[in-house]
């Protein structure tokens, strides 16, 4: 089976081969700044479409989530809640590297899922996911910026997150490093740092994600597993040459506590809808006393990014 999601509200049109599709069915409406840069999977004989929430300024405050096991009847109208929290920069403070503030969800012939996406935690981007048999949660709580998300299910009923980060806490100083993180099946996460010594000014700058001009590895850092516990990640960096290319990096877990570049994440357990606006960045009040989101927390429209133009 497949299924798409519409622009501005979700939309689904089944197939049995792949080739042919039946009518395109309606499944709920969502406001002008809502669904946009929604994720679609199938987890075994079922469908889930995870949806972020977007400010008036086109950054996610909330996601939430349906499910239907024909893409025809869908559950639930509202959708149910995974979070809300206060929303994530979408660029650094400096204006230079886009953050890709974007939810990434897979699924898996098992029937597992995982979503990840940022939050504000304490006024830095933090990686937060949440699975189908092992709840919601922080994956590794720090003050860095964890930015440019991916997730996967793994066979063994493992789940991975991967991400970019600063090289030291609480100074977003260069240069960046990509960090995976694995939760095997009933035991605690296993981190490692993949990659280090990455500097952005090699990527390429691009319009259109930033307010401004700012330096961008791309929209989604998808990683990927299999049922031999062996997952792929990829990152862009520069070559011999100072050229950026992309590499792609393999890993298998469990990682031995002695394999350099291991750690321990700090992983912060939440109930699934949890309310985590307390733990974000106080948010300024203008003179109307509104909250005000900071100068790089404002993202695009989807309609001006890229060359796209509205449907």
């Amino acid at each position: 089976m497949s299924a798409t999601v519409g622009v501005g509200g979700y939309e689904a049109s089944v197939s049995s081969n792949g080739t042919s599709f039946g009518s395109v069915n309606f499944i709920w409406g969502a406001g002008s700044a809502s669904g946009f840069y929604s994720r679609l999977v199938a987890a075994g004989s079922t469908f889930y479409a995870f949806v972020p929430v977007l400010t008036s300024q086109f950054v996610p405050s909330a996601v939430e989530y349906l499910s239907s096991s024909d893409g025809v009847t869908w559950c639930c109208n509202p959708p149910q809640s995974l979070a809300q929290f206060t929303p994530p920069s979408n660029q650094s403070p400096n204006g230079t590297i886009y953050y890709a503030p974007l939810l990434q969800a897979q699924g898996y012939l098992n029937g597992l899922w995982t979503v990840v996406f940022q939050i504000d935690n304490g006024g830095f981007n933090n990686a937060y996911i949440c699975t189908s048999s092992r709840g919601c949660g922080l994956v590794n709580a720090a003050a860095d910026d964890e930015f440019l998300v991916g997730t996967s299910v793994s066979g063994d009923g493992g789940y991975w997150v991967n991400y970019y980060a600063y090289s030291s806490l609480n100074n977003r100083q260069l240069p960046l490093i990509t960090q995976a993180v694995y939760f095997p099946s009933g035991q605690g996460p296993i981190g490692r740092t993949i990659d280090s010594g990455i500097d952005p000014s090699d990527w390429q700058p691009t319009a259109g994600a930033c307010p401004s001009t700012c330096y961008s590895a791309g929209d989604f850092n998808n990683i990927a597993s299999n049922t031999s516990l062996v997952a792929s990640t990829p990152d862009v960096s520069e070559d011999v040459f100072g050229d950026p290319v992309l590499y792609q990096n393999f890993l298998q877990d469990p990682q031995a506590p002695a394999t350099p570049g291991t750690f321990t994440p700090n992983f912060i357990p939440y109930p699934m809808g949890a309310d985590l606006l307390p733990i974000g960045r106080p948010l300024p009040l203008n003179a109307q006393g509104e909250q005000v989101l900071p100068p790089e927390s404002a993202g695009v429209s989807p309609f001006n990014r890229h060359g796209k133009t509205k449907r």
